[in-house]
């Protein structure tokens, strides 16, 4: 009778902690297909691949932010003050932040889910005034708030893709469209869109509201990475949009031209 109940009892044992096993696997989620961005995707996404940033030296030389504290401190002071208006819908969700990175060469400027901007220290040396670099940054901060980044890299290699990085899943490819990324194709739309964002960000401060036009129009005739990535298939169309956007807003004819020149010259390597 005895060993009756015993086996009886291990055999509800096992059926138990067979039917616990297949509720845990049933449960697991190995794959998602993100459709849809969560707020906390955005955060996690740039985490994420701002992590994979520091870990690929050799493809992004990050300028040390001790040694040149300087221009860290005023490229992120324009960001903060940029990002604290009522336009920044996630002013105070993501981690709003500029890294600079050293390479002349490049002239452009790109955008991860969650905030983080990444500039160029040849986007920076080609720029003439601080009413440009606060152009290019409303436009970036545009490229986040907007989900805009998000979106593009959904629509490029999925939201599958996008969910491993959801998900904590070890990506491989991760370092190569890390890659790409700062030459990643922008819809027209997006573009638009951006450029929309960036006026209305800029407009009620004392800033020339001209210099996103004028960084675009000398940006074009060079043809610069920052316009092969974001461009519209029309600049007279363009340029016509963000007259036309400007033209609500008031006066305000600040540049800080030489300001902006002899900073640039002081705060970043020479070379």
């Amino acid at each position: 009778m005895k060993n009756r109940y015993v086996y009886n009892i291990s055999l509800i044992l096992i059926l138990v902690s067979f039917l616990c096993f297949s509720c845990q696997k049933k449960d697991k989620v190995i794959e998602r297909d993100v459709e849809e961005f969560k707020l906390e995707d955005h955060i996690l996404i740039g985490e994420t691949m701002s992590t994979q940033i520091k870990n690929m030296p050799e493809v992004f030389k990050i300028l040390d932010s001790e040694r040149y504290e300087d221009a860290y401190i005023y490229v992120n002071k324009l960001l903060g003050t940029l990002k604290l208006t009522s336009v920044v819908k996630h002013r105070e969700d993501f981690n709003w932040q500029v890294t600079i990175l050293h390479d002349d060469h490049n002239r452009t400027a790109f955008t991860l889910p969650g905030g983080q901007i990444y500039i160029y220290t040849g986007l920076l040396k080609f720029l003439q005034a601080e009413h440009e670099l606060i152009a290019v940054l409303g436009s970036e901060i545009a490229y986040a708030d907007k989900e805009l980044a998000a979106i593009n890299l959904r629509e490029t290699y999925g939201g599958v893709f996008i969910g491993k990085i959801t998900l904590g899943d070890e990506i491989p490819e991760l370092a190569e469209v890390l890659e790409e990324f700062p030459q990643m194709q922008y819809l027209e739309a997006a573009v638009m869109a951006a450029d929309e964002y960036a006026i209305e960000l800029i407009c009620p401060f004392q800033y020339d509201i001209a210099g996103l036009k004028s960084f675009l129009l000398r940006a074009q005739s060079l043809n610069i990475e920052w316009i092969n990535s974001k461009k519209s298939m029309d600049l007279d169309s363009r340029l016509t949009n963000i007259d036309r956007i400007s033209a609500v807003c008031g006066e305000g004819g600040v540049t800080n031209r030489n300001q902006y020149i002899k900073k640039i010259k002081n705060f970043l390597p020479a070379n």
